[in-house]
């Protein structure tokens, strides 16, 4: 079983990172073959989706639809398509989730 860990806290080592360790324990407990990769979200490129629809045109029989964007997002979806589950954690900032969090999840659609 695989599972992606995505954080999306500004602060390391504080309330959602930790809830997240516990959450990954939890996974490894209840399956010792369970493989888990933790991203910390803000260490990484991820930069905002232009809507230049450069992946709704392309080819639907494609397993990932290319995105022009060159930053670390390309090498999460191939990670995020062989996966079995994903944890997402990120605290709630003006009533939604945070900037980095909410930038992720566009561009995993």
């Amino acid at each position: 079983m695989k599972v992606v860990a995505s954080i999306g806290s500004y602060r390391k080592g504080k309330t959602i990172d930790t809830l997240m360790d516990k959450a990954i324990e939890g996974v490894k407990e209840g399956c010792n073959a369970a493989e888990v990769e933790k991203i910390c979200l803000i260490d990484r490129d991820i930069q905002y989706c232009r809507n230049c629809v450069v992946c709704r045109k392309d080819d639907p029989a494609k397993a990932i639809a290319r995105c022009p964007i060159d930053d670390d997002m390309q090498e999460f979806y191939p990670l995020l398509d062989e996966v079995d589950a994903y944890i997402f954690g990120t605290p709630v900032n003006m009533g939604a989730v945070t900037a980095v969090m909410k930038t992720f999840l566009e561009r995993i659609c």
